[in-house]
């Protein structure tokens, strides 16, 4: 199901989840597995930091080695990469050249909104700009993942019912079809955009007509979906999402990120698919490129 994921990792605690799931999944499906440390950050005037000695890039690699040698036990495809340069450009880059199809992240959770210092804004700029750029699925995994049985048994995909709204749709289905999972599609009536304002009977027409559209425009993509549901609620849009996934048992959350925010802070404040992951239970798959999966 993914054949080369990439993990960036720090020395972090947080980001021992991301390695843990990472190395889970390459096991499961035979993957290749890189995980990336990026030595070096950004400063809000573009420079970077970086270590005087390149030697040291090799220290650290062979410590990470070791750190990781007894997970990665069983999983032949695995590689170390220790980089200098920005975060955020040498994740995306090596993406690229490894032809990742899976980048899997933790969001930390000193990357809270409420957190201004500085080492919040280098970190939530670089998982902001991870998910505004990439052109692959990028998932954030906050708890473990089983590594028995059936990983995903459902998948949630949550839909404004805009352009790129279609890509996570899609992905989606694709994601269900693979596990064999059920796919429930979720549309949320935006509480604070207005709906909280009308009557109950507009909302529910409103709710009628929104899962009708559903139905049609993403009937094809989901036809060799065994089980599919078409839910629409009222409410802020995070919130429902959590409760839905948390009511339905979801394994998996997938979202489009959309921003208009020219300024990483308020980018990364407002986004929808960040406040999701730092609470959800179980992985956020953000993606906001049409994606296909290998093998189909």
């Amino acid at each position: 199901m993914f054949k080369n994921i990439l993990a960036p990792v720090t020395s972090s605690k947080s980001c021992e989840q991301a390695a843990d799931v990472a190395i889970t999944f390459a096991r499961r499906f035979e993957s290749n597995l890189v995980l990336l440390n990026v030595q070096g950050f950004e400063h809000k005037w573009g420079e970077a930091e970086l270590l005087d000695r390149p030697e040291e890039l090799q220290k650290i690699e062979t410590d990470m080695a070791r750190h990781f040698a007894g997970r990665l036990a069983g999983v032949p495809g695995h590689k170390i990469v220790v980089a200098q340069g920005v975060p955020h450009v040498e994740i995306l880059r090596m993406a690229r050249e490894m032809e990742a199809d899976l980048i899997l992240m933790c969001p930390y959770r000193r990357e809270l909104p409420q957190m201004k210092d500085l080492l919040w804004t280098r970190v939530g700029h670089t998982l902001e700009r991870v998910i505004q750029n990439a052109h692959h699925p990028v998932m954030l995994v906050t708890h473990p993942v089983s590594s028995d049985g059936q990983i995903f048994r459902h998948v949630l995909a949550a839909t404004g019912l805009s352009g790129k709204d279609s890509f996570c749709v899609e992905y989606a289905a694709q994601l269900a079809r693979k596990c064999g999972a059920k796919l429930t599609v979720f549309s949320v009536l935006d509480a604070d955009a207005g709906a909280a304002n009308l009557p109950q009977e507009e909302i529910g027409r409103i709710a009628g007509e929104r899962m009708t559209r559903m139905n049609v425009e993403y009937g094809d993509m989901v036809k060799d979906v065994k089980d599919v549901e078409y839910v629409c609620y009222e409410g802020q849009t995070a919130v429902e999402i959590l409760k839905l996934a948390r009511l339905r048992g979801v394994d998996v959350i997938v979202m489009a990120h959309h921003t208009r925010e020219a300024d990483l802070d308020c980018a990364f404040e407002r986004s929808t698919v960040v406040h999701v992951a730092f609470r959800a239970l179980c992985p956020v798959v953000s993606i906001n490129r049409k994606f296909q999966m290998p093998g189909g």
